[in-house]
């Protein structure tokens, strides 16, 4: 699990865009227990103008190792959060 110390919303994902872990913030924000997260998809909680970001994201993540500073619309459990 991820340090719980952080107040940003923190999400790792895999080279296929599956999502292998996320901090409690993000688990808090997004109304989710954190075993329905992990190992689907990122996308299924990215809004539909932020999927095609995904790709992009990933080829940055195997040049660089990480993507931060990245803005984006997730889907809540009811509504849009912005991050």
């Amino acid at each position: 699990m991820l340090a719980n110390d952080n107040t940003l919303m923190v999400i790792h994902i895999d080279r296929n865009g599956m999502i292998t872990d996320v901090n409690h913030i993000w688990l808090k924000k997004m109304g989710y227990a954190h075993h329905e997260c992990i190992g689907l998809p990122l996308e299924s909680f990215l809004s539909n103008e932020e999927c095609h970001n995904l790709e992009t994201n990933i080829a940055h993540i195997d040049t660089y190792g990480f993507v931060s500073n990245h803005f984006c619309i997730f889907y809540q459990r009811m509504e849009h959060v912005w991050m």
